[in-house]
Order: C-alpha cells, then sequence, then structure tokens
C-alpha cells in the first residue's frame, strides 16, 4: 500500500493517512497494519522511547531524493505535486483542476 496524502485537522493533532485506494487511515490503523501491510513509501520507526511514529520514505530514483509532496487543502480535496504538474485532487483521486509545473529555469 503507498500512502498518497497526509491530513491534518488541527496543528500537531488528527493526523490521518490516505492511500492509493484512497481510504482513510488514523496513525493507529497504520501502526496496527504494518506488521502485515507492506506500505511502499511508510517506515515505521520506534526511539529509545519505545513511542512509535512513521517517517516517509523518500524516493530513491537517480533524478532527485523526493517523495510525491502532498498538502491536504479540506476535509475533500487536496493538492498533489509530483515534479511535473500540481492537481486539485478529490478524496477519492479524481483530478478536478491540473496545472504544469514550471521552474523558471529554460532548461
Amino acid at each position: 500500500m503507498k500512502i498518497v496524502a497526509i491530513k491534518q485537522s488541527r496543528s500537531g493533532q488528527n493526523i490521518y493517512f490516505i492511500s492509493d485506494e484512497y481510504a482513510e487511515y488514523t496513525l493507529a490503523d497504520v501502526l496496527a497494519q504494518a506488521p502485515t501491510v507492506p506500505f511502499e513509501n511508510l517506515q515505521i520507526v520506534t526511539p529509545k522511547g519505545g513511542q512509535k511514529f512513521v517517517r516517509i520514505k523518500g524516493d530513491n530514483s537517480k533524478v532527485n531524493n523526493l517523495e510525491n509532496i502532498t498538502i491536504t487543502c479540506n476535509d475533500g480535496d487536496y493538492l498533489l505535486f509530483d515534479l511535473n504538474s500540481l492537481y486539485l485532487k478529490t478524496k477519492n483521486g479524481r483530478i478536478k483542476k491540473k496545472w504544469e509545473a514550471v521552474s523558471g529555469d529554460t532548461k
């Protein structure tokens, strides 16, 4: 399973993970599934204190080391930047709007 969006309702709280199947999971759900469900781009980290948390794995391509960047806009829509385009998507994955990405570099 791949996580494509992270929704945060309030600063530091109410974090939800949205999968490539557009299902929503809490942090507790992700931690409970981690031993049995292979997550493509998540790593479960357990520091010495024992409280587990999730870290997004970077993209290992030779072109860059960036993961797709997702910003949640509200409960239904989110922005996804994949280094080529910026998308406004609904929670079920439908594209509402798409903008081509530009850097200002003529190349």
